[in-house]
C-alpha cells in the first residue's frame, strides 16, 4: 500500500493542508504514524475518508454528524437501522431546509416583481391625495438621470416625498441605488409606502402650509389696524386756531414752508370725530373673535378723551392722554389678533400645495 505524505493527500483530496491538519484536531481522520525521518503517512483509507468527509460537507452535513456516520462505519455492531435512522433525520432536515429556500424564493420573486413599483407608487399617491383634498400635482425625478438633484439619489425607488421629507421617515443615504421595501400595517413588506403613510405626510403639509398663510392673514390684518389709527392721531394732533392773534404765527411758518394759510378750525371737529371713529370701529371689527372687547372699550375712551379735551376742555394734557390711550389700544388690538390666529385650527384654511415625487 503506498503511503502518502500531508501534502500528496491534501492534492488527491483537493483540499488544503490546513483542512487536513485540522481534521485531525477534530478526530475526523486519526494521527498517522509517522517515518523514521520525521514525516507523516497517510494511508488509502485516510483518502477514502478524506473524500466521504468533503462529500458529505456538500451534501449538508455538519462536522458534528460527519464524525457520527464515521463512527457508525468503523463500529461493527453497528446495524443498517442505526444507519437509516440517521438518515431519516438527515432528510427530515433536509426537507425543511427545502422549504425555506422554497420561501426565500417567493419572497426574491416577490421583490423584483415590486421593485418597478412606480406605477403603483403613482396610484397610491393620487388615492392619499383625493382622501385630503389636495389637487394632483407632483414633480418626478429619475434618479438615475445625471439631472436629478442629490437630495433624490439619497433614496431608493420608488420614493414619495412630502416637502422634502420621506413620507416612511427614512433618512437619506449615500449609495442608495436600490428598490425600497415598506413594511405595511400587517408587517407585510411591500414595494410601495401605503396610503395610510402618504395621507398622513400630506396632512402635515396642509397644517404647516395653512399655518404659514395664517401668520401672513394675522400680519396684514395687525398692519391695517394700525394704519386705522394714524388719521385720528393727525387731526387729533392739529392746533386749534380759536386765537385770531395766533394766526399771523400760523401764517408765516406756512409761508416759509411754500403753503398757504387755510383756517381749517370748522373743519377739525367733524374731521377728528370721523377719523377717531374709523379707529374705534377698526379695533371693534372681529373682537368676538378674539374672545374681549376690552381694546375696543380702551380706544372709546381714548376716542372721547380726545374730542372733550380738544373741543370743550381745550385741554392739550387730555388730548396727548387720548393719544397715548388709543395707541396703546391698538397695539394691544395686534398682539391679541397673533394670538388668536397663532391658535386656531390650520384645517380650517383651505390651501393647495404642490408636492414633489422623486422615484
Amino acid at each position: 500500500m503506498q503511503a502518502l505524505t500531508i501534502g500528496q493527500l491534501a492534492k488527491k483530496a483537493q483540499v488544503n493542508v490546513e483542512t487536513v491538519r485540522y481534521y485531525e484536531r477534530r478526530g475526523l481522520i486519526p494521527e498517522p504514524p509517522r517515518r523514521w525521518s520525521g514525516y507523516r503517512q497517510y494511508s488509502q483509507d485516510d483518502l477514502a475518508r478524506l473524500q466521504f468527509i468533503k462529500r458529505a460537507q456538500e451534501l449538508g452535513f455538519s462536522l458534528k454528524e460527519i464524525a457520527d456516520l464515521l463512527a457508525l462505519r468503523v463500529d461493527t455492531a453497528t446495524s443498517c437501522g442505526d444507519v437509516k435512522k440517521r438518515a431519516e433525520v438527515k432528510i427530515a432536515d433536509v426537507e425543511a431546509k427545502i422549504q425555506t429556500l422554497e420561501r426565500m424564493r417567493k419572497a426574491l420573486k416577490k421583490l423584483v416583481a415590486s421593485c418597478s413599483g412606480r406605477e403603483d407608487a403613482r396610484a397610491q399617491l393620487l388615492r392619499a391625495l383625493a382622501a385630503t383634498g389636495l389637487s394632483p400635482h407632483w414633480q418626478e425625478w429619475d434618479r438615475g438621470a445625471p439631472e436629478s438633484p442629490s437630495r433624490v439619489r439619497a433614496y431608493g425607488s420608488p420614493t414619495i416625498l412630502v416637502n422634502g421629507q420621506d413620507v416612511a421617515n427614512a433618512s437619506p443615504s449615500a449609495g442608495a441605488d436600490c428598490c425600497r421595501l415598506y413594511v405595511d400595517d400587517g408587517g407585510q413588506l411591500r414595494g410601495v409606502p401605503s396610503v395610510e403613510a402618504i395621507t398622513a405626510a400630506l396632512l402635515r403639509m396642509k397644517e404647516t402650509m395653512s399655518s404659514t398663510a395664517g401668520a401672513a392673514v394675522v400680519q396684514r390684518s395687525s398692519w391695517r389696524s394700525a394704519l386705522a389709527v394714524l388719521p385720528a392721531l393727525g387731526t387729533a394732533l392739529l392746533p386749534n386756531l380759536t386765537c385770531p392773534a395766533c394766526w399771523p404765527a400760523y401764517a408765516g411758518l406756512l409761508s416759509a414752508l411754500g403753503l398757504g394759510f387755510v383756517d381749517y378750525t370748522p373743519f377739525l371737529l367733524p374731521l377728528t370725530a370721523i377719523f377717531v371713529t374709523l379707529a374705534v370701529a377698526s379695533l371693534g371689527y372681529r373682537a368676538k373673535n378674539r374672545r374681549t372687547h376690552k381694546p375696543f372699550i380702551l380706544g372709546l375712551l381714548a376716542a372721547i378723551l380726545i374730542v372733550v379735551g380738544k373741543f370743550v376742555f381745550v385741554s392739550n394734557l387730555a388730548v396727548y392722554g387720548g393719544v397715548a390711550l388709543l395707541v396703546g389700544a391698538s397695539l394691544w388690538n395686534s398682539w391679541l389678533q397673533r394670538a388668536s390666529k397663532s391658535g386656531s385650527c390650520p384645517a380650517c384654511v383651505h390651501t393647495e400645495g404642490r408636492l414633489t415625487t422623486e422615484t
